[in-house]
C-alpha cells in the first residue's frame, strides 16, 4: 500500500501537469465542469475541453475525485474532436495516477480505433487484470470488439465473464445481459427473473430492452411494462435516467429513450438539464412528433440562448 501512494505521489505531478491547477475554486469548478459536459453531449468538443480544462485549473494543483472525473471527460472530447494524441496522453496520465481498469480500457478503444490491435489487446489485459470480476468491463470490451468486426474475439470475453465464480442478485443479471448477448435469450430472461425476484431493479430495464427488440405488439406490451417497472421501482438520478435512455437510443428504440428522458427532467435535481433536453428533441423528431420537438425546442432555445446549433434546428421545426 505504502509503496503504491508512493507512486501516486510521484506520478501526480504528471497527472497535474494534464489536469491543469491554479487554485481550488469548488463553485467555478462544478461550473466549468458541467458547462464542459454539457458541451460534450452537444457536439461541441473544442468547447468542452476548453471549459473542461477551466475546471481542471480551479484543483490548486490538487488530485482527487473530481480532478479524476473531468480528466475522463476531457480525454472523451480529445478523441471525439480528433486529438488522438492527447486523448492517449490524457488516459496515460490517468493510468500512471492509479492503474485503473477503466483508463486501460478506454486508452485500448483508443488504439483499436486506430488499428493498433496489439496495443488494444494488452491495455484490455491489463485492465481484467485490475478487475477481473468487472461485469461492465467485459460487456464494453466485447462491445468495442463487437463494433470493430471482431466478433469471434469478442465473444470470448463473453464467455470468460460467465466465470466469475458469484451469484447475487447483481450477478445473475449481469450474466442474463451476457447470455443474451451470446443469442441464448430464453437463459437470459430466466436470469433477468431471478435477479429481479432477488431485488434487482435494474434488471427490469435489460428485460425491457429484450422484449423491445420484436415488431409483435404483445412483446412491445412487455417491453413498456418493464422499462415502466424499472423507472417507477428504480430511485434513479437524472444521470441514469439519460445513460439508460441513451443506451436505448442508440439501438434505434427512440419511443423508449424519450420515456427515460422525460422521465428525467421530471426530478427535481437536474444538473444534466441541456443535456437531456437535446436528447428528448431528438428522440420526438426520431418518432415524427415535431410539434412536441418544436414546443421543447423552444424553451431549450430561452434556456440556452448560446447554442447556435440549436437555434438553427429550431429554424427548421419550424417549418416542418
Amino acid at each position: 500500500m505504502r509503496n503504491k501512494i508512493l507512486a501516486m505521489l510521484m506520478t501526480s505531478v504528471t497527472v497535474v501537469s494534464v489536469l491543469g491547477g491554479c487554485g481550488r475554486n469548488e463553485s467555478k469548478q462544478t461550473t466549468f465542469k458541467q458547462y464542459g459536459i454539457n458541451a460534450l453531449e452537444n457536439g461541441q468538443y473544442k468547447e468542452a475541453i476548453k471549459s473542461l480544462n477551466s475546471a481542471l485549473n480551479q484543483a490548486n494543483g490538487k488530485v482527487g475525485k473530481n480532478e479524476v472525473e473531468i480528466c475522463y471527460y476531457k480525454a472523451e472530447a480529445q478523441y471525439l474532436s480528433g486529438d488522438i494524441k492527447g486523448a492517449l496522453k490524457t488516459y496515460t496520465a490517468l493510468i500512471d495516477y492509479d492503474n485503473n481498469e477503466k483508463a486501460y480500457y478506454l486508452r485500448g478503444n483508443v488504439y483499436l480505433s486506430q488499428s493498433k490491435t496489439k496495443k488494444a489487446f494488452s491495455d484490455y489485459k491489463k485492465a481484467l487484470e485490475e478487475n477481473e470480476n468487472d461485469y461492465e468491463l467485459y460487456i464494453g470490451i466485447y462491445n468495442s470488439l463487437a463494433d470493430d468486426g471482431e466478433e469471434k474475439e469478442a465473444k470470448e470475453y463473453l464467455k470468460k465473464a460467465l466465470k466469475i465464480d458469484k451469484d447475487k442478485a447483481y450477478d445473475k443479471m449481469q450474466k442474463g445481459r451476457i447470455y443474451y448477448l451470446l443469442e441464448k435469450k430464453d437463459k437470459a430472461i430466466s436470469l433477468l427473473n431471478e435477479a429481479i425476484d432477488d431485488g434487482q431493479k435494474d434488471a427490469y430495464f435489460y428485460l425491457g430492452d429484450i422484449y423491445a427488440e420484436s415488431d409483435k405488439k404483445s412483446n412491445k406490451e412487455k417491453a413498456n411494462n418493464y422499462f415502466k417497472k424499472h423507472m417507477e421501482e428504480s430511485d434513479l438520478t437524472s444521470e441514469e435516467y439519460y445513460r439508460f435512455g441513451k443506451s436505448l437510443m442508440k439501438e434505434d428504440k427512440y419511443c423508449y429513450s424519450l420515456s427515460y428522458f422525460l422521465n428525467g427532467l421530471k426530478l427535481e435535481e437536474v444538473p444534466n438539464k441541456q443535456a437531456l433536453m437535446k436528447k428528448a428533441i431528438s428522440a420526438y423528431e426520431h418518432t415524427s412528433d415535431f410539434k412536441a420537438a418544436k414546443e421543447l425546442m423552444k424553451k431549450y432555445v430561452e434556456s440556452y440562448p448560446s447554442d447556435e446549433a440549436a437555434k438553427s434546428e429550431y429554424v427548421f421545426l419550424k417549418t416542418r
